[in-house]
């Protein structure tokens, strides 16, 4: 998931309960929630380490149990820091028993290891089961395996978990005009990928902006500030119910994509693998990608339509001799590690595609297909 989201998730764990287990623990939760994506890292190396590398190890099992005593080790060193720091600042200066003008006073909860641990590792067990719920998958046995789990439920980026978890955070803060203006900047801000992408319909947006102007109405109410946990608490329960109807309705699109591509099968064509891909903002659409050994067919369903869209076909050419020149290259390998539905495709000027279809099914360079230039051919210029 996109770490807008993880970071909401982190927030709203906290005003549920989580902050009230001592200083610092909601800054520890929050970092936590998006400490994983720190192999974000390998980006400047390049596509075929991003593709090897990004939710690689520190997004599994044993890379989340290291990170959680490291990140709880290093919130509590600050704390003692900042504590020091702070009780300088309030001690009497020049032994006269007068203390500065503006002295910040020392917090009246001490840092203790022990809660800093429990939000760390809260924060870090929320990134991979949230990782999981979309096509890219986790590893969660590296190095041991490079087994890949994947949800097929979320689209990467949701807005209608920003809003019900954006709410809470909303709904369970300061008030005050400034904070009232931030809010609202960051709805604004929000609505940009439904109203702006053109990929979901107008009534999408509407609603988007009927949600948001209710929430305002029941901040302006003084709604959350009584009972901020319980708030927080709904907040959470509706966004499982949420991700639980996702994944009901990613089943049954699985079933109906399955149904369209059955017909354009050939006798001896056997399916080897199916996967779902819910389209953004709009829980009822889902992408289905039926895989056979030598083709990979795709459409769209439309649940609330009860709809399927024309079947279309993509070659995966596994079979291109010029594989055999590329196998020992970096490229290859991170293909075969990243790639759900790899096929083979070739450019006019002589590249090699390593494609995966789940995410830009034509034999053409992406981000996530991978260009080798075939020995003798010219290396492909970036327009």
């Amino acid at each position: 998931m996109d770490n807008v989201t993880h970071t909401l998730l982190g927030l709203t764990i906290g005003r549920a309960g989580v902050e009230r287990l001592g200083a610092l623990a909601m800054p520890t939760l929050v970092i936590a929630a998006n400490l994983p994506d720190a192999d974000i890292i390998v980006s400047p190396f390049g596509q075929t380490a991003y593709l090897e590398h990004h939710r690689g190890i520190t997004h599994a099992a044993i890379g989340i149990l290291v990170q959680i005593p490291l990140l709880a080790a290093a919130m509590w060193s600050l704390g003692r820091w900042l504590q020091r720091r702070r009780d300088e600042a309030a001690s009497p200066r020049g032994g006269d028993g007068e203390s500065d003008e503006g002295a910040v006073s020392p917090p009246r909860r001490p840092v203790r290891f022990l809660p800093l641990l429990t939000a760390a590792t809260i924060g870090l067990a929320s990134h991979p089961l949230l990782d999981l719920l979309n096509t890219y998958g986790v590893r969660p046995w590296l190095p041991v395996s490079d087994l890949r789990y994947f949800g097929d439920a979320v689209f990467i980026v949701d807005p209608w978990i920003w809003l019900v978890l954006g709410s809470a955070v909303c709904l369970t803060g300061p008030r005050g005009m400034r904070h009232g203006v931030r809010w609202a900047a960051i709805a604004a801000v929000a609505a940009v990928p439904i109203l702006g992408s053109g990929r979901a319909p107008l009534g999408v947006g509407l609603t988007w902006i009927a949600a948001v102007g209710l929430v305002a109405a029941l901040r302006a109410a003084g709604v959350g500030t009584a009972r901020p946990r319980a708030a927080a608490g709904v907040a959470l329960a509706i966004a499982v119910l949420h991700v639980a109807g996702l994944a009901t309705a990613s089943r049954v699109a699985a079933e109906h994509g399955l149904g369209a591509v059955r017909p354009a099968l050939a006798p001896d064509e056997a399916v080897s693998a199916v996967s779902v891909h819910p389209q953004p903002a709009t829980p009822w659409r889902f992408d289905v990608l039926v895989e056979s050994p030598t083709r990979i067919r795709w459409s769209l369903v439309d649940l609330a339509r009860g709809t399927t869209g024309s079947v279309r076909v993509l070659d995966r050419r596994l079979d291109d001799p010029a594989l055999a020149n590329v196998r020992e290259t970096d490229e290859h390998r991170a293909w075969r590690l990243f790639a759900r539905h790899p096929f083979v495709g070739r450019t006019p000027d002589g590249c090699l595609i390593l494609g995966d279809a789940r995410y830009h099914p034509f034999p053409a360079p992406s981000w996530c297909n991978l260009c080798v230039p075939l020995p003798g051919a010219p290396i492909p210029v970036p327009r």
